[in-house]
């Protein structure tokens, strides 16, 4: 698969989904405003780079768009509006998800938002969740990531197209270190997904291929 990304590790991610599969990429959004210490992170937009970012990703797609589906924050909503005008796609009908592409990561926002402060921040936080430290509000990165692969798996499935699913860092963080595992804490912050990148997966709920910069695994049975 060819795609637009200024990120080398999505060109080799890409590089190995062959033609003619029906595959799933987890994205996060595009670039946004940087959060003050008064804004609230839902909702803060893409920027005017982010937004043409998200663009010139669509014109790179080489496969045809399939389903397009979304965190309920809108700077998800503007990046898969990007990369479907990018695409030359004139409509474009996109499936909101909160319980799935958004707070999938926790059981009361109220009480994970109130860990994250305490705990420094969301790689402060996420590092011990991922090493399967029961973190209250939180629901277990195994549980987050079955949720978000029973939901992938669950819509689009046309043959060579490219389902999009755009949502954000932690979300993709968690179902990395799910899949790939986890190295130690420094590593572990090398591996957070940046902005406009995501993981590739192609096959079938059960048994599929995923791919993030330069890690290619079979999952079965997750």
């Amino acid at each position: 698969m060819k795609i637009n990304s200024i990120y080398g590790g999505m060109h080799t991610a890409a590089n190995n989904v062959p033609d003619g599969e029906n595959v799933k990429l987890l994205l996060r959004h595009s670039i946004r405003h940087e959060k003050s210490e008064t804004d609230s992170p839902d909702g803060l937009l893409l920027t005017n780079e982010g937004i043409e970012m998200s663009k010139y990703f669509g014109q790179g797609l080489t496969y045809k768009i399939g389903c397009m589906c979304s965190s309920n924050y809108k700077r998800c909503i503007q990046t898969l509006n990007g990369i479907a005008e990018g695409k030359g796609l004139k409509s474009n009908d996109i499936k909101i998800s909160e319980e799935y592409l958004s707070s999938v990561y926790c059981y009361d926002k109220e009480i994970s938002n109130k860990e994250l402060r305490e705990r420094n921040g969301i790689k402060n936080t996420v590092f011990p969740l991922c090493n399967h430290e029961i973190i209250s509000g939180f629901n277990t990165i195994d549980e987050t990531t079955k949720k978000i692969l029973d939901f992938i798996f669950q819509n689009g499935n046309q043959p060579n197209t490219l389902d999009i699913f755009c949502t954000h860092d932690i979300n993709i963080a968690i179902l990395c270190a799910a899949i790939f595992g986890v190295g130690n804490r420094e590593e572990f912050k090398k591996d957070w997904p940046m902005m406009l990148e995501g993981v590739f997966m192609w096959g079938t709920r059960d048994n599929f291929n995923c791919a993030y910069r330069n890690k290619l695994i079979r999952v079965q049975d997750f």
